[in-house]
């Protein structure tokens, strides 16, 4: 909700610190699949992930392993640089 309260539903990068930042924007295009695979695998759609607590300490726990070992990037086969 501070999000939405506080800074009109927008995170940008000037508003994390050194650290945060860069994490946030190379995470930005993976977190929806983690998202995906963690709470909306059985559903059928994201629309019918639950907002509760259990699912906030579930995906938590997947952002708090991304920054604490983030995988490496791999580019697609026909990007060559």
């Amino acid at each position: 909700m501070f999000v939405l309260d506080q800074c009109d539903g927008k995170l940008l990068s000037e508003m994390l610190n050194e650290k945060g930042a860069p994490f946030a924007e190379w995470y930005y295009d993976r977190y929806l699949k983690d998202f995906q695979r963690t709470l909306a695998k059985s559903l059928g759609s994201d629309y019918f992930v639950q907002d509760t607590w259990e699912n906030y300490e579930r995906i938590a726990g997947v952002l708090t392993e991304q920054y604490k070992n983030p995988q490496p990037v791999t580019k697609p086969w026909w990007e060559f640089w």
